[in-house]
């Protein structure tokens, strides 16, 4: 058998279509409306443009793998302690940078919405937590070092009220606890605080309330010099409460039930380890007899 030559085969491709100048035209549009959508930034916390609707939400781990290779427009750092958000649709993935929180569509790692979070007086701070509501998906709970809690609806980039300020003036993590008072179900932020004499506090704060003698209880005085409780998380619906130090776990019991924010409060057992706790996570599990 014979192989016929290269220049005698014939050509079985397809030809090219040859494109309209209209719809280059359009993609080109589309392509531009892109860019802007992901150049754009909220001034202030203020009105942003809304997401583009998608319907084939992207990998989450390839789409932070993507953005760590891109980074952000405005330069800023990702904080990687702090785990990223998905929206209860999965549409939206939220980030926390440094001194601002970036929102970004899951089907193409768009970034729709950025909301800066603006010292006061310029003094420097970054941003140490931020935690979405239980009891609406649609606020965001961002605590920031210099102690000021942050409550923001992240789909409009608006303040919901004047932020709350801890106690000690700073905040190293913070967990958003679900609790039935009374007949209520609340939700109540738990803050990690560093004084600066070396000890670490768990304060829980009653932000509806309007008297201030009943806006804040502290929960646990802990010492642990020159350790922070660096990660908090809460199971069992926040009636067990976890925090970590840098060579310490804490286990917090809540003490039976909480007819007012004045009964408020937790046990606390500590256990000490042998390795050094970069992270913290939990989950509670159901056993059956065999």
């Amino acid at each position: 058998m014979t192989a016929t030559p290269d220049s005698k085969r014939r050509d079985t491709r397809p030809p090219k279509r040859k494109r309209d100048p209209a719809e280059i035209e359009r993609h080109m549009k589309a392509r531009q409306k892109r860019m802007k959508n992901q150049n754009s930034e909220t001034v202030g916390l203020l009105d942003s443009p809304k997401a583009s609707k998608s319907s084939k939400p992207q990998n989450p781990s390839r789409m932070l793998k993507n953005l760590s290779k891109t980074g952000s427009p405005q330069a800023e750092l990702w904080i990687e302690d702090i785990d990223p958000l998905l929206s209860g649709d999965e549409r939206y993935l939220i980030l926390a940078y440094s001194t601002s929180i970036q929102v970004y569509t899951t089907a193409d790692s768009l970034l729709i919405r950025r909301i800066p979070i603006k010292p006061p007086q310029n003094t420097p701070f970054e941003i140490v937590a931020a935690r979405l509501s239980a009891q609406n998906g649609s606020h965001l709970w961002v605590a920031c070092s210099d102690g000021r809690l942050w409550l923001i609806d992240w789909t409009n980039g608006s303040v919901l009220r004047e932020p709350v300020i801890t106690k000690s003036h700073s905040a190293v993590d913070m967990i958003l606890l679900n609790l039935k008072i009374g007949k209520n179900q609340r939700e109540i932020p738990v803050v990690s605080e560093h004084l600066k004499e070396g000890r670490n506090t768990l304060v829980a704060y009653n932000y509806q309330s309007t008297d201030e003698s009943k806006t804040s209880k502290m929960l646990a005085a802990l010492s642990h010099a020159g350790q922070k409780i660096h990660s908090l998380v809460a199971v069992n619906d926040s009636r067990v409460l976890l925090a970590a130090t840098k060579s310490t776990l804490i286990v917090g019991v809540a003490s039976g039930k909480f007819s007012s924010f004045s009964d408020f409060s937790y046990t606390f057992y500590n256990f000490e380890t042998n390795d050094i706790i970069t992270c913290l996570d939990a989950r509670v599990s159901t056993t059956t007899k065999p």
